[in-house]
């Protein structure tokens, strides 16, 4: 019989690498969009919950272009616009 345990095992490691690249990604993701909404309340005022909720949806791509573009929006329609 084999001397080996599980968690040494190459498929039980490649999914443990899997799932936290996955949780991480999930935890970016989630960080940034709260900084965004933040940021977004700070300069813009209360945001729709509508709003808010798309920008919960945006990819972690979508939400850094969403950052570098913020500043320059002076309304919550051109946010609302760009979503």
């Amino acid at each position: 019989m084999l001397d080996i345990s599980v968690k040494e095992t190459r498929l039980y490691q490649e999914g443990y690498w899997d799932g936290y690249k996955e949780g991480y990604r999930e935890g970016l993701q989630e960080g940034k969009a709260n900084v965004i909404l933040r940021v977004s309340q700070k300069l813009l005022g209360e945001l729709p919950e509508t709003v808010s909720a798309q920008i919960r949806e945006l990819t972690i791509e979508e939400l850094d272009a969403l950052c570098d573009l913020l500043p320059d929006f002076s309304t919550l329609t051109e946010l609302q616009d760009w979503l």
